[in-house]
């Protein structure tokens, strides 16, 4: 019998938790478990998995094809857009152009499921400093915390703007998901978690300005429903929240 051996997650040199507007000695993951050759040892995208990533950033998604219609916005770059079927479900109805990035894996299951839109494979670690061409929307769900280095690609998603255009960004918010308190990430898939103020923070120091954020559920939770959820949350009755996902809106600075 033949054994196929997985490999490893790299290790990673980290900046300090500090350089991410994170506490003094938040703890890190210095593994990176999210990116290729793992997801290429078998058939990561499974069924399964492809119909989870329909159900995760559901309302980041929703509220991107709600600007689209009110802006009359003309072009949208998803920015680590997996399968892309918050693509075609959500945004395809409302926008004609649209491209996506992400890894080899995911981009090839996107052009095999029909998904109706211009990929290209990009490594988010490294990409390459000049836009790939001007957006009125781009959208980056649920990907920076994945990111030993976030820098990069927030710098790709500025310089990918239009005159008009917007980034829609998101993230774990890690006081809503793991309670306040937590001092480290305990997601292997992650690298680090913000809390709201944390994550607002890091985004302006890299240049973009806050004009709106909405904390949304993770999935497709109705989010009349958790009304009293956040709210006992916020008075401190309950630990965590289930509008654990923070949804920011941004535009470059200097606009």
């Amino acid at each position: 019998m033949t054994t196929i051996a997985t490999p490893k997650p790299a290790t990673i040199t980290l900046q300090p938790s500090e350089a991410f507007c994170l506490p003094p000695g938040y703890r890190q993951n210095a593994t990176n478990q999210s990116f290729d050759p793992l997801r290429e040892q078998g058939s990561y995208w499974n069924d399964e998995r492809v119909a989870m990533a329909g159900v995760y950033q559901h309302h980041v998604y929703r509220w991107a094809a709600e600007l689209i219609e009110r802006h009359g916005l003309q072009s949208v770059l998803d920015i680590g857009c997996g399968v892309g079927t918050k693509l075609r479900e959500q945004i395809a109805p409302v926008c004609a152009r649209i491209e996506g990035a992400d890894q080899a894996s995911a981009i090839a299951k996107a052009r095999e499921l029909g998904v109706p839109a211009d990929f290209r494979e990009v490594d988010l670690e490294s990409p390459e400093t000049e836009a790939w061409g001007r957006f009125d929307l781009v959208i980056c769900a649920d990907v920076l915390e994945h990111l030993a280095d976030p820098g990069p690609a927030l710098r790709l998603i500025a310089a990918s703007l239009s005159d008009r255009g917007m980034a829609l960004l998101s993230t774990p918010d890690r006081d809503r998901m793991r309670g306040r308190g937590c001092d480290g990430c305990t997601k292997p898939e992650h690298i680090r978690e913000w809390a709201a103020p944390e994550f607002r923070a890091y985004l302006t120091k890299n240049g973009l300005r806050v004009v709106g954020d909405r904390l949304v559920p993770q999935d497709t939770t109705p989010v009349r429903s958790t009304v009293l959820a956040e709210a006992a949350f916020r008075m401190g009755l309950r630990p965590t929240s289930p509008r654990c996902c923070h949804a920011v809106l941004c535009v470059p600075d200097d606009r």
